[in-house]
């Protein structure tokens, strides 16, 4: 059954439409033709090849003459030998059959052999009417019925699948089980069909009781299943080989075999049933369940009688019509079945009876324009249309474009002749719908959709439930601050999850969809108390966010699938409208997040040493470029006297306001170090205790400190695992690779062993550029970076440029190789030009 849930609604109530069809003229042609034009012809006895120990080759015993009827009155005796009808020879029962229902309510000849003298019979045979054909006909029909209302209108359900097949073959196959059954014969293509059917409708009988109205999971069902639809048709080819292999010796102990068989199975499928209905405890699902229960007794008696007939297997043309009447009981189960679903609305009948209108209405007005336009035509062209296949294209043509046009208007009248108020509503919550997307306040939204749908559609309560926090966070809330959740809460949040984790689309919520569905007691006793009875999912991007919930309606009618399709639009658009809502929430939190980073960015940049900085002796020019708003790097120049300067250049490892608040806490570190401590690398030292326990295990900072001393011309560097310094002396570059590792990675004696300090000579011009990662790993387009060499180039060319020149031309290089690639680093750097 998975296989149909493929498709649409609408393509699986053409399918269903098509099969009842295909059924209906099935059943009505081989019914009518069985019944009236294909019946047997009695002659009030019966035939035997054997009758008192003695087999004949040739010819028939008589036997079992009705007193009174036809062969009694033309003087026929018991254990005559019927030799030939109207001087046609036979030879055996079947073969007499054959010749014997060629005559109809006649008079013919029986040629008998009577204690070894032939003697010639006039006996009057006539046409036998089947009453029990009719019975069963009736009893398919009324099946075929049920099973279509039950298929058409919920098409997408596993029970109403199974019920609308289990309809179909009831419909035909049950003709089988009458003993006239076999003139079908006759027509190889009915004989396989009702064959076919027949053999198909017990198991769909179990099986369906296996679902309905309890659904029984156990291990192995679908082994269990198709071995139910495999024994039937095996026991029938079985049956089929036994009598052409033995010449039928065995026909009636296979057939009996057979009967036993099927009988199992509409027993076992009662039994599975009356469990069932002793497990239910909800009181509506009992009474309907009840009546279909009382309709099985009943049928199940008709059934029982039936089979009594066939057991003491008396050939059905020799009992009085009479005595088949209490078969008739077999049709209490499906008018109990019908009876159960109009009266307990089961299903939306009411759906099928307004498709029925506007059908109807549809082909009057299609008939009503072309007669006039025919009339017309005749009327003021008769002359010029001598052709009439010409003028039928014509109608055709009409017909097919104006169908749309004509079938839209005759729903129209319908809906405001027949059910105008559902009309009127359907009207203005289609209006309401085309509103709701436009509203800028969500909770103006939702309170306008309540009352309206409440109030046009006659409604007690309805209900939000949004399980996404990204959208609950949108609505006020009226609640007090308590967070005890109250037992009543609990059950309904796991109610609403269950249902909305395997539901996406309207759920009706009556008795056997939370039977089914396998609810627990205490959200089935949520669902009674709160009124609740149907559910909208809301989805958005695929994805059930939440529900729209509605309580039954005050004027006890139930909800149609017109009802279902029209709300399902409106929780569609207010899906919309939530996440319109959402996108604009998001928008507002963006800018007020942005509107304080930059704030934070500009705090962080005021933290900053000025761009270009002078010294007697040295010249400074920094420049910082975050990747983020605020990033991890940072530069700082401390002055510690006339002729010395502490210059610092550090990168926390990641970007953000993470990495921000760790390089502000460290540079207030180095603020109070540099004014105690003198040596770079003691700096580190301490500067690595203080951290090493505040900074995360998966986070650590690399710096370089370096102290200039202009008076001296000296430098003295430590670096903590930062990039080398690039030195031009005026002849080459140099790279001051001195050993180091990250701040917060070790503790202090593995850090200290692992620092190195070193010092070195500098001259007039000389200069030093210090560096963040982010520069050298600069991008473009092509993921290719900037890279160490470019960096050397630029100091080659600018031996003779300032501080500040340097710098201009080192982001100018890096802003024409990167492009308009995104960057994807903190970029720092500070360039020293030593002067006179």
């Amino acid at each position: 059954m998975r296989l149909l849930n493929k498709f649409s609604e609408s393509t699986l109530r053409a399918l269903f439409l098509l099969i009842a069809l295909y059924s209906l003229i099935i059943t009505v042609y081989t019914s009518v033709n069985l019944i009236f034009f294909d019946q047997i012809t009695t002659d009030d006895c019966l035939w035997v090849n054997e009758y008192n120990g003695k087999k004949l080759d040739n010819g028939v015993f008589i036997t079992e003459i009705i007193p009174g009827g036809v062969a009694d009155k033309a003087g026929l005796k018991q254990g005559d030998i019927l030799t030939a009808i109207n001087g046609k020879a036979i030879s055996n029962g079947v073969e007499a059959m054959k010749i014997l229902n060629t005559y109809k309510d006649e008079y013919i000849i029986y040629t008998v052999s009577r204690e070894n003298q032939v003697v010639n019979f006039e006996i009057y045979v006539y046409k036998f009417f089947n009453v029990l054909l009719i019975i069963f006909s009736t009893l398919g029909l009324g099946f075929l019925f049920v099973a279509f209302l039950v298929g058409y209108s919920k098409p997408k359900e596993l029970t109403s699948q199974l019920f609308f097949f289990l309809g179909c073959s009831a419909s035909s196959g049950i003709l089988v089980y009458t003993s006239s059954a076999n003139n079908l014969q006759n027509s190889l293509f009915l004989y396989i069909h009702t064959l076919f059917y027949a053999v198909t409708f017990h198991p769909l009988f179990i099986h369906f009781f296996l679902t309905y109205p309890i659904k029984y999971s156990f291990k192995g069902r679908k082994k269990v299943l198709i071995a139910l639809y495999l024994i039937p048709p095996l026991a029938a080819l079985l049956q089929r080989f036994l009598n052409f292999i033995f010449n039928s010796k065995f026909e009636t102990i296979t057939g009996n075999i057979i009967f036993v068989l099927i009988t199992s199975y509409i027993l076992i499928g009662i039994i599975i049933f009356i469990i069932s209905y002793r497990k239910i405890k909800e009181e509506v699902v009992k009474k309907s369940l009840k009546i279909i229960l009382n309709g099985f007794l009943i049928g199940l008696a008709g059934f029982i009688y039936f089979g009594v007939l066939q057991i003491v297997n008396r050939p059905i043309f020799l009992v009085n019509a009479i005595y088949f009447l209490p078969v008739i009981l077999v049709l209490a189960i499906p008018f109990s079945f019908g009876f159960s679903i109009f009266k307990y609305r089961i299903l939306d009948t009411e759906f099928i009876i307004k498709k029925g209108l506007v059908f109807g209405v549809a082909t009057i007005l299609i008939i009503g324009v072309n007669l006039l336009f025919v009339f017309l035509i005749n009327l003021l062209f008769a002359d010029y249309f001598t052709n009439k296949q010409f003028l039928a294209v014509i109608i055709i043509l009409i017909v097919i474009l104006t169908f749309d046009f004509l079938n839209k208007k005759a729903k129209e009248f319908v809906d405001k002749m027949f059910y105008r108020e559902r009309y009127n509503y359907r009207k203005s919550l289609l209006e309401f719908s085309k509103e709701l997307t436009y509203y800028s306040d969500i909770n103006e939204g939702l309170v306008n959709i309540s009352s309206r749908i409440q109030k046009i559609m006659g409604l007690s309560n309805i209900d939000l439930i949004l399980k996404n926090p990204s959208y609950s966070k949108l609505f006020y809330t009226s609640e007090s601050g308590s967070d005890e959740i109250t037992k009543t809460q609990k059950t309904r949040n796991v109610f609403f999850i269950k249902l909305l984790s395997i539901h996406s689309e309207p759920v009706l919520l009556n008795s056997y969809f939370l039977i089914e569905n396998k609810f627990s007691s205490e959200e089935i006793d949520y669902v009674k108390s709160s009124g609740l009875a149907l559910v909208l999912p809301i989805n958005i991007k695929n994805k059930t966010v939440g529900s729209i919930n509605l309580s039954n309606k005050l004027s006890g009618k139930a909800y149609s699938d017109e009802d279902i399709d029209l709300l399902k639009t409106i929780a569609y658009q207010f899906g919309i409208a939530l996440e319109n809502a959402r996108l604009r929430s998001e928008e507002i939190e963006k800018l007020k997040i942005e509107k304080e980073l930059l704030i934070a960015r500009n705090i962080q940049q005021s933290l900053l040493p000025d761009e270009h900085f002078n010294m007697s002796g040295i010249d400074i020019a920094c420049s910082s470029k975050s990747a983020k708003y605020i990033g991890g790097d940072f530069c700082d120049y401390i002055k510690i006297n006339e002729n010395e300067l502490l210059l610092v250049v550090a990168d926390v490892s990641g970007k953000g306001i993470p990495a921000a608040l760790y390089m502000t806490k460290v540079q207030t570190m180095i603020q109070f170090a540099a004014k105690v401590i003198y040596s770079p690398k003691d700096i580190l030292i301490e500067i690595n205790k203080q951290i090493y326990p505040q900074i995360e295990r998966n986070s650590f900072i690399t710096m370089i400190i370096a102290r200039f001393n202009v008076e001296k011309r000296k430098v003295t560097l430590a670096r903590a695992g930062h990039n080398p310094v690039l030195y031009h002396n005026g002849k080459e570059i140099i790279t001051l690779n001195n050993k180091g590792i990250g701040l917060g990675l070790e503790t202090k004696g593995i850090f200290e062993s692992n620092l190195e300090e070193m010092e070195i000579d500098f001259n007039i011009n000389d200069l030093f550029l210090f560096y963040s990662d982010g520069l050298t790993e600069a991008m473009n387009k092509d993921r290719e970076e900037f890279g160490l060499d470019n960096l050397k180039k630029i100091l080659t060319k600018s031996l003779n440029s300032t501080s500040l020149e340097l710098k201009n031309k080192i982001n100018a290089e890096v802003d024409a190789f990167r492009g308009d690639y995104e960057q994807n680093d903190d970029i720092t750097f500070v360039t020293v030009k030593i002067v006179n």
